[in-house]
Order: C-alpha cells, then sequence, then structure tokens
C-alpha cells in the first residue's frame, strides 16, 4: 500500500486562486438532504467509480459519542456559551481543547449507520477515494484514526494516487490544516476551504466528488467550493444524528458534573433519569 505523504498547511487565500479560474459553465453540482444514507443514497453511492471521491465527515456522520457529553453538539453548545460570556472564538477553543480531549479518551463511540463500514470497503475496492473531512484540531489526528479502526474504517486503505506535499505555513499560524491518513483536519476553518485545498494538492483530481455532512454550514460550504469546478458533484446535508440525537443540555451538563466528580460519564438514559428524579424530589 502506497504512504500518503503528510499534507500540513495553513489555509491562506485559497478561494482567491479559485475564483480566478472561473465557474466552468459544465460543472454540475447539487445539495441533496437525506435522513439515512442506506437505502436514501444508494444510488449516488453505486455511481461512484475508481478515480472519484467520496468525502465523509466525521462526528455525527460516520460516528457519534455514545452519550451527549463530548459530542460535536456539546462543544458547539459549549463554545457559544463561553462567547456570550466573553471569550473569544479562539479563547474558546483554547479554553476546551483540554476538557474535550479528556472526555474523549473516556468516551465510547459507534457507528451512525452499520452498514456504512462494509460501503466503505467496497467503494475502497472499486478504487473510490474515500476521505474523511473534519472541522477536528490535527492535535487529534491520532485518537481520531485510532477510533476509526477500533469501529473496522482505515481511511487509509484508499487506493489512489496520494497528494502533493505543500507547506504554506506563516510564523504563527491561527490554524493548521492537516492531511494524514487520508482524513483532512481543517481546525475550525470552512470545510468549502479544505476541499479546494485536497483538490488543488491532488496529483490526479477526480471527475465526481461527492461529500456527505451533518451540518447545514458545512454541506454549503463544499456546495461553494464544488461549484466552482468542472466536475460532477453531489453534497449531502445527512440528518441523521439531529433526527435520532438531539441535543439536550441539561443531560450533557450532568454528565459533565459527574465526570468531574468521580470521572465516569453516565450514558443518557441514567442522566434523564436523574434530572427527573431530582425534579419530582424538587415538586415533593
Amino acid at each position: 500500500m502506497k504512504k500518503i505523504p503528510i499534507l500540513q498547511i495553513t489555509l491562506t487565500a485559497v478561494f482567491v486562486f479559485f475564483c480566478l479560474q472561473g465557474v466552468d459553465a459544465r460543472a454540475a453540482a447539487r445539495l441533496l438532504e437525506a435522513k439515512q444514507l442506506f437505502p436514501e443514497l444508494k444510488s449516488e453511492f453505486n455511481q461512484l467509480r475508481a478515480g472519484d471521491w467520496l468525502l465523509l465527515d466525521l462526528d455525527n456522520t460516520v460516528f457519534r459519542e455514545a452519550q451527549m457529553l463530548g459530542s460535536d453538539d456539546w462543544y458547539s453548545y459549549e463554545l457559544k456559551r463561553l462567547m456570550s460570556l466573553g471569550r473569544t472564538y479562539q479563547e474558546g477553543v483554547d479554553e476546551l481543547r483540554g476538557l474535550s480531549w479528556a472526555i474523549k479518551k473516556k468516551s465510547r463511540v459507534e457507528l451512525l449507520e452499520k452498514h456504512l463500514v462494509e460501503k466503505i470497503n467496497q467503494l475502497q475496492n472499486r478504487g473510490v477515494a474515500v476521505l474523511g473531512i473534519t472541522w477536528r484540531n490535527p492535535s487529534l489526528a491520532a485518537f481520531t484514526q485510532i477510533r476509526l479502526r477500533q469501529l473496522g474504517i482505515n481511511f487509509a486503505d484508499s487506493h489512489f494516487p496520494g497528494f502533493l506535499a505543500l507547506r504554506e505555513s506563516g510564523p504563527k499560524p491561527e490554524h493548521q490544516f492537516l492531511f494524514s491518513g487520508n482524513i483532512a483536519f481543517t481546525d475550525g476553518l470552512p470545510k468549502g476551504l479544505g476541499l479546494l485545498h485536497l483538490f488543488k494538492a491532488a496529483i490526479h483530481p477526480p471527475s465526481k466528488i461527492m461529500a456527505i455532512d451533518d451540518r447545514q454550514h458545512h454541506a454549503e460550504s463544499m456546495m461553494q467550493a464544488l461549484q466552482g469546478l468542472s466536475l460532477t458533484s453531489t453534497v449531502v446535508y445527512y440528518q441523521r444524528s439531529a433526527v435520532l440525537y438531539p441535543f439536550d443540555p441539561a443531560i450533557a451538563e450532568h454528565q459533565l458534573q459527574q465526570f468531574k466528580t468521580n470521572g465516569s460519564i453516565p450514558s443518557d438514559e441514567t442522566s434523564r433519569a436523574a434530572i427527573c428524579n431530582q425534579m419530582l424530589k424538587t415538586d415533593n
């Protein structure tokens, strides 16, 4: 298996580069919504051929935390809360980094759809480049790849030409972009920007790209990027996690207090029951 070089860069002026290329009238990009990958997107998966790209978001798309604490929804909620208290975005990220890391090491993850592993393997054997793309910080790269392998997923098994080793970092970059093990870590930057960097760095760019993400703004960001490329593309706004596991701040807060007190993370059901019991005691 050919080893893919690590691509570590800061994302600067990439959109300008692609805007200067102009929008090709032949480009066909479409945005879909789906609450299930299977069987809703069976036709789209079957149309992928050798050399095409499938970009999969990780959190709440490939897998989810087994409870609300530590989830992508929890992180976004806490970051917004800190910013409402006067922190800057970067201050909030810095403040959450250690806690989020400690929680993730203690937490379990589970697949959103059990058939995804089989489909990824089928596509990789077909020659499709199955890539991960995540908002996570590059410092979580090794840990993320271990978690994926525990679920039976190895993006590095995609057999396709690799990427140029670009390095465009400033002396004090605010954001880092890491491409390692066929996963792009965008470090909080728009995923459309990360997608364009991958496309620019590819030795043999694809003729078709399919991207799936559970966040509407990420899906729209990638859609905007793909509209400027002369290739067939599909972006899927994937809503399974939001439908089945709507975020409840009260449950996440109860789990956080338990984690800080004794280092354990109760299940959503246990925390929900504890909150209800406390409410009943208060009413009495």
